[in-house]
């Protein structure tokens, strides 16, 4: 495994909402500088905040922001209202997955079922960026330090019964802090079943 300062990932140059410290040693949130989610950043529960889109998937918005009470980060996902029940199981499914284990490599889900204004949201742990694959691929050093963790993350997922029908580098994103050299996988709404009844011990319902 490569030392956790190979692949340090530093969370203001990633996302516009940082959390830093300001010249009088408060915390504060940095402004987005980034497209708001509509006029309401605060989540249905008053628990969460919403500061700066970082990513759009194929039927989702991903935005970085805060818990209001901690000024903890956090990432905020946002699907369309057709999406929701899509979204709802997709976080679901995660926090079936990461109860497993903590180290298994799954973001943690804090909310599956809240809203922003009127969006669907589904909020979770914040992740740094994706391993950068260039034309040719990647350094020998970087691919041995990661592939391993790759290939732990499909294995488990496996082994609970799912396929995530998705793989590629943008699904592989690095933790942040402490955490800058693990590998987690990430968009399971793809995601299915296949294995049958009579596995139902080990399998997402």
């Amino acid at each position: 495994m490569a030392p956790a300062s190979t692949y340090h990932q530093d969370l203001e140059s990633i996302l516009p909402c940082a959390v830093h410290r300001s010249t009088d040693g408060s915390k504060e949130a940095a402004k987005a500088k980034t497209s708001k989610a509509g006029n309401a950043m605060i989540t249905s529960d008053g628990r969460f905040e919403a500061q700066g889109k970082v990513g759009r998937g194929a039927f989702a918005a991903v935005y970085a922001g805060v818990e209001v009470a901690t000024q903890k980060c956090v990432a905020l996902k946002l699907a369309n209202a057709e999406d929701e029940d899509r979204l709802i199981r997709e976080g679901e499914l995660m926090r079936f997955l990461s109860a497993g284990s903590p180290d298994c490599g799954i973001p943690h889900v804090f909310q599956t079922a809240v809203r922003l204004g009127s969006t669907p949201c589904l909020v979770m742990e914040l992740l740094g960026k994706a391993p950068v694959v260039r034309r040719g691929g990647m350094p020998k050093a970087q691919f041995a330090a990661l592939a391993p963790q790759v290939f732990q993350r499909i294995e488990y997922l496996h082994s609970k019964g799912l396929i995530h029908r998705d793989i590629k580098p943008e699904n592989f994103l690095y933790g942040v802090g402490s955490r800058s050299h693990w590998i987690y996988m990430i968009d399971f709404n793809l995601s299915k079943d296949y294995w049958g009844k009579k596995h139902d011990g080990c399998r997402f319902a």
